[in-house]
């Protein structure tokens, strides 16, 4: 059984996924989609249902603080919750996430209790008008990142 995990990125709801998410959904689609389970964050959901794939789950809110920001580790435990539903003890787990974010997001998965992952290799766009202003370049992603280590290492993201 194949598992594909998939961390969105950027955010303008607006106007729907934005492009990272909707890159990454595409790469979902061209690789993995057949014979796989797909659980993904909601914006990635989005852009998969536009491709004509529903995904088997979706993380849509924070699941223990209604309203508050769905961070990676939050995302993360939620994808965990839905794994372990599943009789997956031979599964591949395939991550699929922005280039820059793959680093938090694998050490986030194996702290929650993932033990092997297959990363995937794809390039996603950053995007220049998201409403997380960290996500608009890399500058900025690298930037809140540096700011926010202190934070991941309290909390065990790093």
């Amino acid at each position: 059984m194949k598992i594909i995990l998939g961390f969105a990125f950027g955010n303008r709801e607006e106007y729907g996924p934005g492009l990272t998410n909707w890159s990454i959904a595409r790469h979902i689609a061209d690789h993995y989609s057949k014979d796989c389970i797909i659980a993904v964050q909601h914006e990635i959901g989005t852009a998969l249902r536009g491709l004509g794939i529903k995904p088997h789950f979706e993380v849509k809110e924070h699941g223990q603080k209604p309203g508050a920001y769905l961070d990676t580790v939050e995302v993360a435990r939620q994808l965990k919750n839905f794994c372990d539903t599943l009789d997956n003890q031979d599964a591949e787990i395939y991550v699929v996430a922005h280039q820059d974010h793959m680093d938090r997001v694998v050490n986030v998965l194996l702290k929650s209790g993932f033990h092997t992952l297959v990363l995937t290799k794809h390039e996603s766009p950053y995007v220049p008008h998201s409403h997380q202003i960290w996500t608009r370049s890399r500058k900025l992603f690298k930037f809140r990142e540096w700011l926010a280590y202190p934070y991941y290492i309290l909390t065990g993201q790093a």
